[in-house]
């Protein structure tokens, strides 16, 4: 007789590992970039640079899914958001002497 346990833990051992889910508070403890801050940052203007794939938000805590993170960032698709050029005239302006 067949030990059906063996064929069980071959279909396991088959199924993609679940993706780790981390709070926007302790994401240094386990990577170093991005800080916290600019965590927070893509998360303000995640309907603009495509961030709000990575999130997950059951209650009120920000999680981020680590690989849908990792996939977003090396797509590159994230792009600083347009500043007014007047503003970054006058900012040229003043710094020279």
């Amino acid at each position: 007789m067949k030990n059906d346990r063996s064929k069980n833990t071959d279909e396991v051992a088959t199924e993609p590992r679940q993706t780790r889910l981390i709070p926007v508070s302790k994401w240094n403890e386990f990577h170093e970039w991005p800080p916290v801050g600019g965590m927070r940052h893509l998360i303000f203007f995640r309907n603009e640079n495509g961030f709000a794939k990575v999130l997950k938000r059951p209650n009120r805590t920000w999680l981020i899914d680590e690989k849908a993170f990792f996939k977003w960032a090396s797509e590159k698709k994230y792009r600083p958001r347009k500043k007014d050029p007047e503003v970054q005239e006058n900012a040229k302006i003043a710094v020279q002497p």
